[in-house]
């Protein structure tokens, strides 16, 4: 719950940081090259920075087993999908192939 906060607390920062930015541009404080400049460096640096230092937090065995069996579900679920994904389009492309006469687009 607590990475969940300092999230949230991030996301509003960073909107923080678009508004005055958008603020700027529309009171033409900044310039065209400068607004290019500003969201280069806003999602190369900031935004990264913004994501590593939220999940920086002290070591807690419960966290890593947690973070082990997202791990596990998401790789069954990855699975299944990319399963039932070859199933349908094999379904499909069977389906349409013994005398189906095709037009050019």
């Amino acid at each position: 719950m607590q990475l969940a906060i300092i999230t949230m607390q991030q996301v509003i920062i960073l909107f923080i940081m678009i508004f005055a930015g958008f603020a700027c541009a529309k009171a033409g404080i900044v310039q065209r090259q400068a607004k290019q400049a500003f969201s280069d460096l806003l999602v190369g640096l900031v935004v990264p920075c913004m994501i590593i230092s939220s999940y920086l937090t002290p070591f807690d065995p419960q966290t890593l087993h947690n973070l082990f069996l997202a791990y596990g579900l998401s790789a069954i679920l990855l699975t299944t999908g990319m399963a039932v994904a070859f199933i349908c389009t094999t379904r499909t492309s069977q389906r349409g192939r013994p005398d189906a006469k095709r037009r050019p687009y």
